[in-house]
């Protein structure tokens, strides 16, 4: 009972909706090309493997995965609106993630929120967990340029805590950008380094100190955590600018729940016996380039590097269920 806790989904049933309230949204569609464009980036095209579910489920029957969590793009999870824009096309969104799993035990959703205000991101997934059935919210790792820690979104923290949800962390506008232009190193490069900053950021911003039952999945295995938490609790306590002293680079790799996207059975084998396989979720980032295609294989593959054999069932489906704690069904079924 496999269970999937990063994967990417877009609703198409909502892109007449998207076509007849571009003002409203700051967001246009192009049926001719299906392309999504934003007001501050470049067009988005939605390719099939993103919007069919049918697919979906034949790839997850194939690979052994009996449960999915969808999370948004981040491309087209509308970080760039602001307001009332920001909020409708989130809630636009939602609701279209919503319906087209409505009932469907293999599926359940992480929202996307209106990042620039954090007591709408907080109203937005009180509503997608109460009122949707959705299993937590995706977020970004930055918010208008700003760390997490500094974007004002304690209401947030405080309502993922309150509600028992976790919150995923996903790159999409990477630091250093300009400097990883070729050779696709904005994904390979940018994305984990970006992980790493944000859950540094969350961590010595004290957001984890004040929010203790916050739960929060790392994209990438992490990223760079497991191989510099060392160093991180080295420079708290050698240089007085560090704003949290920590002893043991334990203390900051407890703090999350990591997935398994490292794309080298080696590398996560090492993150496994690092961290613990009570904090390792499997994921497979479908439907992108960077997704594992044999995602159990993989994972076995690396448990043997490490002698963690035993660790299979636990990655695969124990930690992940207790991840999203409220089951990994659509919660919209019980009802």
């Amino acid at each position: 009972m496999a269970v999937d806790i990063h994967a990417h989904f877009f609703p198409a049933t909502i892109l007449e909706d998207i076509a007849r309230q571009e003002t409203r949204l700051g967001v246009s569609y192009s049926p001719g090309d299906r392309v999504l464009t934003f007001p501050a980036r470049k067009a988005r095209p939605l390719f099939d493997a993103l919007t069919d579910l049918n697919a979906r489920r034949r790839w997850n029957a194939e690979r052994g995965i009996a449960s999915q969590v969808l999370s948004p793009w981040m491309d087209v999870a509308g970080d760039e609106l602001r307001g009332s824009q920001a909020a409708a096309w989130t809630r636009i969104y939602n609701d279209g993630v919503a319906a087209e799993i409505e009932g469907d035990r293999a599926f359940t959703g992480f929202a996307t929120l209106p990042m620039d205000d954090g007591r709408a991101a907080a109203d937005e997934l009180n509503r997608c967990v109460r009122d949707l059935g959705f299993a937590g919210a995706a977020i970004p790792t930055q918010a208008a340029g700003r760390n997490l820690d500094e974007a004002r979104l304690d209401p947030l923290f405080e309502a993922a805590q309150d509600l028992d949800v976790p919150l995923f962390l996903h790159p999409f506008r990477v630091l250093g950008a300009a400097r990883l232009g070729r050779d696709f190193m904005t994904n390979i490069c940018g994305n984990p380094f970006e992980t790493t900053v944000a859950a540094m950021s969350l961590f010595f911003g004290g957001v984890i100190d004040r929010f203790p039952r916050l739960r929060i999945l790392l994209s990438h295995g992490g990223g760079t955590l497991p191989l510099l938490a060392g160093r991180a609790a080295h420079g708290s306590r050698n240089n007085p600018m560090v704003r949290r002293r920590f002893e043991a680079p334990d203390e900051m790799l407890k703090a999350f729940f990591y997935d398994t996207l490292l794309h080298d059975v080696h590398a996560l084998g090492f993150a496994v016996a690092r961290v613990g396989a009570h904090r390792c979720a499997l994921g497979t980032d479908v439907p992108f380039p960077m997704s594992v295609d044999q995602p159990l294989a993989h994972l076995e593959k690396a448990l043997a590097t490490a002698d963690l054999d035993r660790d299979f069932h636990q990655i695969a489906e124990l930690t992940p269920t207790a991840i999203l704690r409220r089951g990994h069904v659509n919660a919209r079924e019980t009802k």
